[in-house]
């Protein structure tokens, strides 16, 4: 299954600061949990979303996040989180209002 999705320059630099590449990134959208969150799209690979058959291959790639922007088709930026409360990091929303930039009650 290829995805076909539009790389913004900030996710082309992180991505090679990172050493993830493109296949890398694809595997990501086919595979991992898709997320909305803060109006954003997180796909996150977690190590039950590889296949047994792939494992030894693509089990370095557990833990890379892909964030799309709301539309789903444009690659804001890539990055790994291999934390064990990763999935409730993405989860938890901002306490600051994106409006104001001030604290919300």
């Amino acid at each position: 299954m290829t995805v076909q999705c539009v790389l913004t320059h900030h996710a082309e630099m992180r991505m090679s600061q990172r050493g993830i590449s493109d296949s890398d990134v694809e595997y990501v959208l086919s595979h991992g949990t898709r997320i909305w969150s803060g109006g954003v799209l997180h796909v996150y690979l977690r190590r039950k979303d590889i296949p047994p058959d792939d494992f030894p291959v693509w089990n370095r790639r557990e833990g890379i996040q892909v964030r799309l922007d709301s539309s789903g088709a444009v690659i804001v930026t890539v990055f790994r989180n291999r934390g064990k409360r990763a999935l409730v990091a993405i989860r938890k929303k901002s306490k600051r209002s994106r409006k104001r930039g001030t604290v919300e009650n």
